[in-house]
């Protein structure tokens, strides 16, 4: 189980530990990304021979602490598969930290094949988001608000047969049933991807920032850049009234009409005018693009493939609410 250490940072630097032994069943071979709270190693486990993903803290702080132990809870708490698994945790008393491992996806995720390829056909990119939606939508169900859905955070398992499958991860920022350890006046999440409300305050938000967050991935992945490419950006339109997103097509012209709009529907300003939750989303982009289109098979090489040269779609008439896609 976890507990209250009081030493828990993994400094100065996480490539200092590599080689390293962790509860004498984890060797730590290489770094795999550092965030704010935690190092991510790929690690061998020495019972199997496996080689496994393994996050420790970088903070010692005391709501670093808590988040970690949070996120353990939280994420063990959710069985789906589009959803990173916890698959062990505990602690090394002999180097004062906490830990826990899950599958190393060696493929990597959203943020680094929009590094790679800048953006994605819509026969790629919807089917990928609707099962993101499916493992936050898992979250949401269990009153869980993930607050940092973003490319980075939504990884990519390839099967031997080249499958792929969206698998959400990292709960650190997670809103669950517990009472909140946020601090007042804290921006949590990335600007990029948070919905206005939650960044003008993180502790009252509901699932419709988690419906704000995938909707801004999937424009990404559409447009090649962010709706707001800038933090400035971001903030001007929190401080602007009345003010909207970009249009996707401006930057996506190709894109349909009617998947605009669902989109442009989860990018609603105010809470109550988005898709009340995640699974309306999906209904949503269902009737939008079609359901073989948003169940169908991505394989890894279509990520690989070049986009196809598309002439420009009808320009969408964006809605003010969702309720105004039921009404055509």
């Amino acid at each position: 189980m976890y507990d209250d250490r009081e030493e828990m940072s993994f400094g100065p630097e996480p490539s200092d530990h590599l080689g390293k032994l962790i509860a004498g069943r984890y060797t730590l071979l290489r770094v795999v990304g550092v965030g704010a709270m935690g190092a991510v190693y790929a690690a061998t486990d020495a019972r199997d021979g496996a080689t496994v993903a393994l996050k420790v803290l970088v903070h010692e702080d005391q709501e670093s602490r808590e988040r970690f132990r949070r996120e353990i809870v939280l994420s063990a708490s959710i069985t789906h598969p589009n959803v990173v698994p916890i698959l062990d945790h505990g602690s090394d008393d002999e180097l004062a930290v906490h830990f826990y491992t899950m599958p190393l996806y060696e493929k990597g995720d959203l943020a680094m094949e929009l590094a790679r390829h800048g953006r994605m056909a819509m026969e790629v990119a919807v089917p990928l988001m609707v099962q993101a939606c499916r493992g936050v939508a898992a979250a949401n169900d269990k009153g869980i608000v993930h607050r940092d859905i973003k490319p980075s955070n939504l990884f990519l398992e390839v099967a031997p047969d080249g499958q792929i499958t969206v698998r959400v991860a990292d709960f650190g920022l997670a809103k669950g049933d517990e009472k909140s350890i946020t601090r007042s006046g804290a921006i949590m999440g990335t600007l990029h991807y948070i919905a206005p409300e939650q960044a003008v305050s993180p502790k009252g938000v509901d699932a419709r920032a988690d419906v704000w967050s995938l909707g801004m991935v999937l424009y990404h992945l559409l447009a090649g850049v962010p709706a707001f490419t800038a933090s400035g950006t971001f903030m001007a339109f929190l401080v602007k009234k009345g003010g909207t997103v970009p249009a996707l097509q401006d930057h996506a012209p190709a894109v349909p009409p009617a998947l605009a709009r669902v989109i442009h529907a989860a990018l609603q300003r105010e809470p109550d005018a988005r898709w009340p939750v995640v699974h309306e989303l999906v209904l949503g982009l269902s009737t939008a693009v079609g359901f073989d289109l948003c169940e169908r098979t991505v394989t890894e090489a279509e990520l690989e493939k070049p986009l196809p040269d598309l002439p420009a779609a009808p320009r969408a008439v964006l809605p003010q609410h969702w309720e105004d896609l039921l009404r055509g």
